[in-house]
């Protein structure tokens, strides 16, 4: 059980980082341009700052996209109910919403919404994934 965890958690990492680095880094980076061009800024970014930007964006989104297989395992080990997961999906995908406008650097809702919207589908898959682990155990 722990193998299919671990290789859960894994596959889920890389597609996180591989969006975050072919999809939502580019876009931040054009939007942000953009934005030093449309206020009439000449667009200037450091090697250092695009490094940091990188560095920090793709292991997070990376680590963000491996919450289900956490969430999962709290209600394989009993410890979270999916009817708690179904009831409370409002609040978490406000929750997503709110952490995904902080975390962004660019003050538009596009990175945003592109950040949330894998997060909200990984969060339905959640709950159906918790539905079949409990069901699976009451048999």
């Amino acid at each position: 059980m722990l193998k299919r965890y671990a290789m859960a958690s894994a596959v889920l990492f890389v597609l996180g980082a591989l969006y975050a680095y072919l999809f939502l880094l580019p876009l931040t980076f054009l939007i942000m341009t953009w934005l030093c061009v449309a206020g009439g800024a000449e667009p200037i970014f450091s090697v250092s700052s695009f490094f940091h930007t990188v560095f920090i964006g793709v292991p997070f989104t990376g680590a963000f996209f491996t919450t289900p297989v956490a969430l999962v395992g709290l209600v394989e080990a009993g410890l979270i109910e999916p009817k708690v997961l179904r009831e409370k999906w409002r609040y978490v995908v406000l929750g997503i919403f709110a952490l995904t406008a902080v975390v962004t650097p660019d003050p538009t809702p596009v990175t945003m919404t592109l950040l949330s919207v894998p997060f909200v589908a990984l969060y339905l898959l959640t709950i159906a994934l918790a539905e079949r682990v409990c069901r699976r155990r009451a048999q």
